[in-house]
């Protein structure tokens, strides 16, 4: 059979991007009421049209615009909240929405969002921490609908909607990146990925205590998603080698984390029910000694799709069709069904926490598409799982895995390189294919590279495969 060398990951490890918010406050009102325009030391707020909104007329199919500026003043960055003060919703269905858009470097939403409810006057933030830089000026539109629907939306007649626009003082946001450089103010980047980390961790002798290359690092920029639109990635900090401080407990399961997500939240590895347990009931998704074929072991191309199209070339592999899921995207949905979409004791549901916004890379770029020999994916090639000098890769050394999906061993771009292998769930505000049933897939082989693994090699002392006694979860030490 020919091979067709894609290398996604592995069946048992299992990923939930959990979302993270700072403590975080606001300091003065700079515009509110019904002011037209607001000018301070700092800013320099135009609103086109009055701030009030008051609507008793609202119904299937109305929509009303508000437009306004906002200039920075100051002497250097300024943060600044977008809200509405005495807000009131009474509506009870879920068709009154808003969206606000910028297109010079404000907030801006891909996506319409409900109204936040409330049977009393209250203040709401639409969105806070935006950053604007000294002289710039942020042009903004705050779209508010009533949707129509085939559904009955008699439950909303005579209901109240009425505010008025408010832009606050604001101060910058900590984000999970800002904790992790404080707690980790000495990672640094890794130079090489052509050994395991630790590099002796295939010795007996291996001590945590003396052994400096575990810990946290960091990648950015060229090699992180740019969930922002804006050029470049947000850095990413990840953990490496026999680290012992990312154990986490959500949803009644231990899990290890992984990484920081480029969406602000952290990247959790499936570890089980017990920390010190193995394979025998914890190392695999569905219980004990459990593993599934990843999809068909027909060798067609089309077939190392996480969700995959027709067969003919990486285009037509790449459609993604509805009932095309692979076997073991099918497992993980189910498990995540059955344990994530379920309540705590205090009434929320786990899954309100999972980050609707994560990227899960599914890389079938490649420059050598076939089916009658041997084929390489992006992944092989980055990873310099296929023999020396194919690719432009001259040796081990140049192994270089990346959080951004396409990318070459060099850090550009591969010409194939398409969304369709950005796996997101359909709420993700715009972000990848949207076709993913649950915010939930599988490592990847670049995140096994980064976390210390190396193809083909023992790693006894990598936190992917060890419990918290420091013995292998999996029955054995080839993690990919």
């Amino acid at each position: 059979m020919n091979k067709k060398y894609i290398i996604i990951g592995i069946v048992f490890m299992l990923i939930v991007t959990i979302g993270f918010s700072a403590a975080y406050w606001s300091a003065q009102i700079v515009g509110e009421g019904k002011d037209i325009i607001v000018e301070t030391d700092e800013l320099k707020i135009i609103f086109t049209d009055e701030t009030a909104i008051s609507e008793t007329e609202v119904k299937p199919g109305w929509s009303k615009e508000k437009t306004f500026t906002v200039e920075n003043k100051s002497d250097g960055d300024y943060y600044y909240n977008i809200g509405i003060d005495k807000l009131v919703n009474t509506f009870v269905l879920d068709f009154l929405k808003y969206k606000i858009t910028s297109e010079d470097g404000g907030y801006n939403m891909t996506e319409y969002e409900l109204v936040p409810k409330s049977e009393v006057a209250k203040k709401e933030i639409l969105e806070e921490g935006i950053k604007i830089e000294k002289g710039k000026t942020h042009h903004y539109t705050i779209e508010f609908k009533y949707e129509s629907s085939d559904e009955d939306q008699s439950a909303d007649m005579g209901k109240l909607f009425s505010g008025n626009l408010i832009i606050e003082e604001g101060k910058k946001k900590e984000t999970l990146t800002d904790f992790f450089a404080k707690k980790y103010s000495n990672a640094k980047k890794r130079t090489t990925f052509s050994t395991i980390l630790p590099s002796n961790g295939n010795a007996e002798s291996y001590n945590i205590e003396t052994d400096n290359e575990s810990g946290v690092y960091y990648d950015e920029e060229d090699y992180t998603e740019d969930l922002n639109k804006d050029g470049k990635g947000d850095r990413v900090y990840y953990f490496s080698g026999n680290v012992t401080d990312n154990w986490v407990s959500f949803a009644d399961f231990y899990w290890r984390i992984i990484r920081t997500n480029e969406d602000g939240g952290l990247r959790l590895l499936y570890a089980g029910t017990e920390t010190e347990k193995g394979n025998t009931t914890t190392g695999y998704i569905g219980g004990a000694n459990k593993t599934y074929l990843y999809n068909s072991s027909k060798s067609d191309p089309m077939y190392s799709g996480y969700m995959y199209g027709i067969e003919g070339s990486v285009t037509n592999n790449r459609t993604n069709q509805k009932n095309n899921s692979s076997i073991v995207k099918s497992e993980v949905d189910n498990w995540y069904a059955s344990n994530i979409i379920k309540t705590d004791n205090q009434g929320h549901n786990y899954s309100d926490y999972v980050s609707k916004t994560a990227i899960y890379c599914n890389d079938r770029s490649s420059d050598n598409y076939n089916t009658t020999t041997n084929m390489y994916y992006a992944a092989a090639q980055r990873l310099s799982v296929i023999s020396s000098g194919y690719g432009g890769i001259s040796s081990y050394d140049d192994t270089k895995p990346s959080f951004k999906c396409g990318l070459k061993y060099n850090g550009s771009m591969h010409d194939d390189a398409d969304d369709a292998d950005k796996f997101t769930v359909p709420n993700s505000k715009g972000i990848g294919n949207q076709l993913l049933t649950y915010p939930v897939a599988l490592m990847t082989a670049d995140e096994i590279a980064y976390a210390g693994g190396r193809f083909g090699l023992l790693s006894k002392k990598t936190f992917l495969n060890l419990n918290s006694s420091g013995n292998s979860v999996t029955g054995a030490y080839y993690i990919y």
